[in-house]
């Protein structure tokens, strides 16, 4: 007979017999919406970015960066601010900074492409990349934490990114 068992703390996995077993309850689980998509620090594209920064990273000897919550909470929000505005900008960069408890020094990179595909984070990574003051912050040793932001325009479909170092 099978057992239901633990995928992760918010998903439950039935399996052929607990349905059979205990109908109602299988039922249910069913019928139970989707686990909540990853946000924060866990978010896919957040993920990939951070992997991909990493690899950069690995390249030249720099040690891998950390996601940093608070940072990709305020990444997150100036990415926000670009789609209101329509604007890629730095303004308010030593603001940002300041909102993160961060004790060296700070760095952002921010840019914007349409690309809405599992590739989008390669796609800016590379962006960034191929700007060698972008690159600059991407590999910088000084840098141990990073919060990355991405959010979709709806006025004109852009995703706007943005990265913080510290």
């Amino acid at each position: 007979m099978g057992v239901p068992r633990a995928a992760s703390p918010s998903h439950t996995v039935v399996t052929a017999g607990a349905a059979e077993t205990h109908p109602q309850t299988a039922r249910a689980l069913l019928q139970a919406p989707p686990p909540p998509q990853a946000t924060g620090c866990l978010a896919r594209w957040i993920v990939e970015a951070i992997r991909i920064t990493n690899k950069y990273r690995a390249e030249v000897g720099a040690k891998p960066l950390t996601c940093h919550v608070k940072a990709q909470q305020v990444a997150t929000k100036h990415s926000r601010n670009m789609c209101a505005t329509g604007q890629l900008t730095h303004d308010g960069f030593s603001t940002r900074c300041s909102q993160i408890p961060f004790q060296m020094r700070c760095g952002e990179n921010v840019a914007y492409n349409y690309d809405r595909t599992s590739t989008a984070p390669q796609t800016t990574l590379t962006q960034w990349r191929n700007s060698a003051g972008h690159y600059r912050n991407m590999v910088n040793p000084a840098y141990t934490k990073v919060g990355v932001g991405n959010v979709r325009c709806t006025s004109d479909g852009k995703v706007m990114w943005t990265q913080i170092f510290g």
